[in-house]
This record gives structure tokens, C-alpha cells and sequence, in this order.
């Protein structure tokens, strides 16, 4: 069937408005009434079904029935008027009566052990493994993941399909979002870095631009001066902090020398006193005493009786 997208393509107008019935009776034994209604497509001019639909339908029948009533305006030029279905194939698939599980797989776009769950968008082709739900082909363009079912990194929205801001860094954003996760490129701020920084501010230039350079000079040289004024002062704290403690130093001895000199006038200076006037007192003071010999015969008297006759 012709998908409708090429505008030379055959319209699916006369697929508009058709439903699906399962029955254990065929459609010319029951009426609509008798079957059990699983599916009605509601599409109106000028709007156009889907060219592949996917239709659960969980019953136990013998019949699958599809038919519609609708009359397309779309052939009023042909003078053709009344009902008209087209449809190209309908595919059947069967499960076990007990646990549900689809036995011959699932229709394409479908996967699951009861074919219940879709494909993720991101599949291309639109199918995938019935029972991991792996995309079969790979990821679409701007899909990523095990599944296809998130964005790459540098595409948002639910389709994928919006790129993120350019001044994102490393152009990477939340993909659902759109924000820009790692921060914003120079000169620029908010979630989506779209807004501006005031060019009077430092990071307003970028590095590349002359007048970047020149502030980012005129810094290094306000910072040189700085760090040589610091410099200066640290040892303009340390010579006078030598000259104070050897002025301390100087007034302490010199206090010393004072008391010293204070001492040595308040002591009295004896009277000079001539060696003359020594010998002079002494000699006034002296007694004299005859040296008498101690008791006993004298030392020599006993020499003289011991020497041999």
C-alpha cells in the first residue's frame, strides 16, 4: 500500500472510518451487533489514517471482520458514490489459549512475550527483537541507547529532533529539556546559554578577541606591581623590626654602664695610707716576746750522748 507521505502518492482516504469485529460466525451469518467490536478509526476528510496500524484484540474467534460505511468526498469527481474499503493485507497472530503468549511472534512494531509492548520511536524500521526489544536495525538518526529510546547528545524533544544551543558546552544537553548540562560557553549564562553576559563584565570578551588580550595584560601587570609591593613591605617589616630590637639592645647596656657608675660614687674612699705609716702601726702595736726553749733537755745535748764512743 502506498504510504501517503509523496504528494504523488495514492491517498489512504478510503481507509477512513473502517472498523475491525472478531466473531466465531462469518460476516454474512452475524451482524454487527453479534460480533465483538475490537477496533473503529474515527478519521474525517481531510484527515488520513495511519497506513500500518497495530490492533490489539485479545478474543477467541474464528473471524476477523473488517468493513466500513464511509463514503470518501474525495470521490465525488469519479461520479463514484457509496462505501468504498482499501486495504491491502491483514495479518493475524494467534497465542496459546492458556498464557497468552503470542505463538508465530509478534506484528512489526510490537515485541513482548503478548506482543503488548511497542517499539521504542527511535527504532529504525520501526521493529525490533520480540523478545529483548532491541531495535533489529539500529538507532534512527539522533537516537542512542540500548533501546533507541533517548536522544543523542546533542539533540532534545520528543522526537529527537531539536538540536541543543551551539553555546552549550561541548553542545551536549538534557535531552528531554533541552538545558544545557555542562555549563555554558564564554560570555554566555541562563539553562539554555542564550542569554548574554553585560559587556562590562570580565568574561563579557572571549580569549580570542584583542580586547581580551589586552585586559588580561593590563591584569598580569596590576598583579606584578601588586606582588612586588608586598615583596617590598614584608622586608620593610623585617629591617625594622631588626633595628628596633638592637636599639632595645643598646638602651639596655647603657642603663647598665649608668647604675654601674652610680654604685662606684656612692661608695666612700678609704684613706691612702703610706707603707711608712704601715710599718709606723704595726711597729707601735707590736709586743715582743722572748722565744723561751720548751721543756726538756735541749736537741743537741741529746745528739751528743747518742754518737757512737
Amino acid at each position: 500500500m502506498a504510504t501517503g507521505d509523496d504528494s504523488s502518492s495514492w491517498k489512504q482516504y478510503r481507509f477512513r472510518q473502517f472498523y475491525l469485529d472478531a466473531s466465531n460466525n462469518s460476516a454474512i451469518q452475524t451482524t454487527t451487533s453479534q460480533r465483538t467490536r475490537c477496533y473503529t478509526d474515527n478519521s474525517s476528510a481531510s484527515d488520513l489514517p495511519p497506513n500500518i496500524i497495530d490492533i490489539p484484540c485479545k478474543q477467541i474467534a474464528r473471524y476477523v471482520i473488517v468493513e466500513t460505511t464511509y463514503d470518501a468526498p474525495e470521490d465525488d469527481y469519479l461520479d463514484e458514490h457509496g462505501a468504498i474499503f482499501e486495504i491491502c493485507e491483514i495479518k493475524v497472530y494467534g497465542c496459546g489459549k492458556t498464557n497468552g503468549i503470542c505463538i508465530k511472534g509478534c506484528t512489526p512494531g510490537q515485541h513482548g512475550d503478548t506482543c503488548d509492548e511497542t517499539c521504542s520511536h527511535g527504532c529504525a524500521g520501526g521493529t525490533c527483537d520480540q523478545q529483548k526489544g532491541t531495535c533489529s536495525a539500529g538507532c534512527k538518526q539522533n537516537w542512542t541507547g540500548r533501546l533507541c529510546d533517548v536522544c543523542d547528545a546533542k539533540h532534545y524533544g520528543p522526537a529527537c529532533s531539536m538540536e541543543c544551543n551551539i553555546n552549550c558546552l561541548n553542545n551536549t544537553c538534557n535531552d528531554v529539556t533541552g538545558s544545557c548540562k555542562d555549563g555554558c560557553a564564554f560570555g554566555k549564562f541562563g539553562d539554555f546559554c542564550n542569554e548574554t553576559c553585560d559587556e562590562h563584565c570580565v568574561s563579557y570578551w572571549h580569549e580570542d578577541t584583542e580586547k581580551y588580550k589586552k585586559l588580561k595584560e593590563s591584569n598580569l601587570e596590576t598583579l606584578f606591581i601588586l606582588y612586588g609591593m608586598i615583596a617590598a613591605l614584608c622586608v620593610s617589616l623585617i629591617v625594622n623590626g631588626c633595628m628596633i630590637k638592637w636599639n632595645l639592645r643598646r638602651d639596655q647596656y647603657k642603663g647598665q654602664d649608668v647604675n654601674q657608675n652610680t654604685m662606684n660614687k656612692n661608695v666612700p674612699l678609704q684613706d691612702s695610707i703610706s707603707p711608712q705609716d704601715m710599718y709606723d702601726t704595726v711597729g707601735d702595736d707590736t709586743k715582743y716576746e722572748d722565744l723561751g726553749q720548751l721543756s726538756g733537755s735541749p736537741h743537741y745535748d741529746q745528739l751528743e750522748l747518742i754518737k757512737p764512743s
